[in-house]
């Protein structure tokens, strides 16, 4: 919902998302874009 919506704002969206990571509600077997998700996060992105 946060990646294919526009109900949270920029900002709220990138707590989520750590929020998520931190407890588990992703992680790399239920989600396919987990390790660029996580890239992104930490800044890795080339």
């Amino acid at each position: 919902m946060v990646r294919d919506s526009e109900s949270f704002k920029f900002n709220v969206a990138l707590v989520t998302i750590d929020f998520a990571l931190r407890h588990g509600v992703l992680d790399p077997d239920s989600e396919p874009d987990y390790q660029a998700i996580v890239e992104g996060m930490r800044g890795n992105v080339a």
